[in-house]
């Protein structure tokens, strides 16, 4: 994931024929959508181990189990949306065109 979003962070600009992209938003998006995969790995993970504990030692019925594994589909729901969050701020500092301020009063020349 990480290769991809490297390799159209540099071509994105180029292919457009602009300044680069918004690189405290590309950071940004970065950290929201590898965060979120991260969290929602170790989630489902760990509610996997629950529900085969709670089933093949327990000897409970499967929709019993899912009954008490509600709290990890919840917080994969939330990485879930981390991870889209990620991916339309990604989008919106690659596509957007990018605005640049200019203090009043300052000149553009370089120093002498």
């Amino acid at each position: 994931m990480s290769l991809n979003l490297a390799i159209i962070s540099y071509a994105m600009p180029v292919l457009k024929g602009r300044d680069p992209y918004n690189q405290v938003l590309n950071m940004a998006s970065f950290w929201l959508m590898s965060g979120g995969m991260v969290f929602m790995t170790f989630t489902l993970t760990f509610a996997g181990t629950v529900q085969t504990h709670l089933q093949r030692v327990n000897g409970e019925y499967f929709m019993d189990v899912q009954d008490q594994l509600w709290i990890f589909y919840v917080m994969r729901f939330g990485s879930g949306v981390a991870v889209v969050l990620g991916v339309l701020l990604f989008l919106y500092a690659i596509l957007a065109p990018r605005r640049e301020i200019i203090a009043a009063g300052s000149s553009r020349q370089p120093a002498e």
